[in-house]
């Protein structure tokens, strides 16, 4: 249903092999990607990642969103709520783009779309997951991954633009996707 794909971070191995998309006449892409290998425990890897300082302030930052309302990691479970964490992952997307001068990647015809598809589509939904960050009624943080393998790909994440992001709720879900992966 879609006539072209734009890749436009990619890694030099899937797996064991040589991507072969690494070997198309392309140029870098200006942001560098990151890669992070997970352990099988959330706690040990994360105490081995973030020192205690650190981890004191998330804890203090996790309090202060916690006086906004409860605070919920929620994993889209089926076409039909993933489409509804997605309408604000794109709005707050669009925002913050606008606001630093960037294009809305979803502007342009079909974008919205593909991503709407690709979340909702029984072919592809295997593959895609789809999780938010409520604090009380509110979407505080929202992201659109791929899994693939053994790899988690972060594709499109986006967080709320109130008094709460402040304390983080981008993070706060970066490391819940990070548990849940583990």
């Amino acid at each position: 249903r879609h006539d072209w794909i734009e890749f436009e971070k990619m890694p030099q191995k899937v797996g064991a092999q040589i991507n072969p998309f690494t070997y198309l006449g392309v140029t870098s892409n200006a942001n560098s990607a990151h890669l992070t290998r997970l352990s099988d425990d959330w706690e040990k890897f994360y105490h081995a990642k973030r020192s205690s300082a650190t981890r004191r302030r998330d804890r203090a930052k996790r309090r202060h969103m916690s006086e906004y309302g409860d605070i919920r990691f929620v994993n889209a479970v089926d076409a039909d709520d993933a489409r509804r964490t997605l309408e604000p992952l794109m709005e707050q997307k669009s925002w913050s783009l606008a606001r630093k001068g960037i294009a809305d990647i979803f502007a342009p015809p079909g974008h919205r779309e593909f991503y709407l598809d690709l979340a909702s589509n029984p072919k592809t939904r295997h593959l895609v997951h789809i999780s938010r960050v409520e604090i009380g009624p509110v979407c505080a943080a929202a992201n659109l991954g791929i899994v693939f393998g053994d790899c988690y790909y972060h594709v499109l994440a986006s967080f709320v633009d109130t008094e709460i992001d402040h304390y983080g709720p981008g993070a706060l879900h970066l490391r819940e996707l990070m548990a849940h992966a583990i």
